[in-house]
C-alpha cells in the first residue's frame, strides 16, 4: 500500500481553513515552517485551539532554498578540495587531534549507510603485536563483494605495503573509511559513490595473514575506533550525531611515550635493561610474550618503557 504524507494535507486543510477564520483571537503560537518550496509559510496557533497557516511569498520561499543549496555546495565543495590527493596517503600534514582541545561534532545518515558484509570482528582497535592496529578486521572470502559504507568521492586507490590493495573514500561531512587487503579494486581517483555501492571484492594482499577485511575510519588522517559508530555484530549505524573529543585520539599520545629497543646480536634482557635505566622485571611486564627464559631473536623489538 502506497504510503501517504499527511503533513502537507494537513498544512492545506489549515490554510483552507483559515481564510474563513476570525482574526480576533490572540496568537499564543507562532513557526516559520520550511517543508517544500510549494508549501513553506507561518502556522500559528490561536487561545481558542484554532491553527491557521500562510504561505511565504515565492521570493521568500526561493532565497530560502536557494541558500541551502549554496551551502550544501560549499561545504561539499571544501570536503572534497581540502587536503585532496590521489597520490598521497596521508594529506592532512601531520595534524595530531590527541591535542586538540575542543570537540569535533560530525552527522550520520542512517539512511545512508551500508555496513560490512560481515558480522563477525575477529581483530578489534588497538595495541596488538607491539603496534596500533588502527582499525578492525572482519571477516570475509577471497571474492566477497565489498561496498562503500557511507556516501562519498575516492580519493585514493592503490597497492600499499601492509595495506595491500586499499581503497580511500572520503565522505561528505569529512570522514574517511579506509578498506585494504582487497582482491580487486573496481573504483577510481575521483569516483562519487553512493552508499552500498560496489567498490572492490575481498582478499588478502599485502599483510594479511589469510583472507579479511581490514576497515578504518578517519578524520583529517587520525584513525579512531571504528565501533564508536557501528555495530558490527548487528550491522546497524549506533549514532547519527558524532562528537570526537582529544580522547578518541589518546592512544596516539600514548604509543609517543613508548620506546622500542631492537635486538642485536649478543643482547639479552639484563643487557638491555642496564642500557635503558630500567629493570627485567619491568621489561617482562611490558611485553607478555616474554619469560626470563626467552631466547632473544636478531631484530626483535621489545618495549623497554
Amino acid at each position: 500500500m502506497k504510503k501517504i504524507n499527511l503533513i502537507p494535507l494537513l498544512l492545506l486543510s489549515i490554510f483552507s481553513f483559515s481564510k474563513l477564520f476570525s482574526q480576533e483571537h490572540k496568537v499564543v503560537f507562532s513557526k516559520k515552517i520550511f517543508i517544500a518550496e510549494d508549501l513553506s509559510g507561518t502556522i500559528k496557533l490561536y487561545d481558542n485551539g484554532v491553527p491557521t497557516f500562510t504561505p511565504f511569498d515565492k521570493v521568500v520561499i526561493t532565497e530560502y532554498f536557494d541558500s541551502i543549496k549554496s551551502k550544501y555546495m560549499l561545504d561539499t565543495m571544501k570536503i572534497f578540495n581540502e587536503c585532496w590527493s590521489t597520490s598521497k596517503l596521508y594529506p592532512y600534514k601531520g595534524i595530531d587531534l590527541s591535542t586538540m582541545k575542543d570537540s569535533i561534532y560530525l552527522s550520520l545518515d542512517s539512511n545512508d549507510f551500508y555496513c560490512s558484509p560481515s558480522d563477525y570482528c575477529y581483530s578489534p582497535f588497538g595495541p596488538r603485536r607491539g603496534r596500533q592496529h588502527k582499525g578492525i578486521d572482519t571477516d570475509l572470502d577471497i571474492g566477497d563483494t565489498l561496498r562503500t559504507m557511507f556516501s562519498g568521492k575516492v580519493r585514493y586507490t592503490n597497492y600499499v605495503k601492509g595495506f595491500g590493495n586499499l581503497v580511500i573514500i572520503r565522505h561528505l561531512n569529512g570522514l574517511e573509511t579506509y578498506y585494504a587487503h582487497l582482491d580487486k579494486i573496481l573504483v577510481v581517483p575521483n569516483q562519487s559513490l553512493s552508499a552500498g555501492e560496489v567498490i572492490g571484492l575481498g582478499g588478502e594482499t599485502g599483510n594479511a595473514l589469510g583472507p579479511h577485511l581490514h576497515f578504518e575510519v578517519r578524520y583529517k588522517d587520525n584513525a579512531f575506533n571504528p565501533e564508536k559508530i557501528i555495530d558490527v555484530k548487528n550491522q546497524k549505524l549506533k549514532l547519527t550525531e558524532l562528537i570526537l573529543t582529544s580522547k578518541d585520539f589518546e592512544w596516539k599520545k600514548q604509543w609517543r611515550e613508548r620506546k622500542y629497543h631492537k635486538v642485536k646480536s649478543g643482547d639479552t634482557l639484563s643487557h638491555i635493561s642496564k642500557k635503558y635505566n630500567t629493570s627485567t622485571k619491568t621489561i617482562l611486564k611490558l611485553n607478555k610474550n616474554l619469560s626470563i627464559n626467552s631466547i632473544l631473536q636478531i631484530g626483535q623489538k621489545i618495549r623497554v618503557r
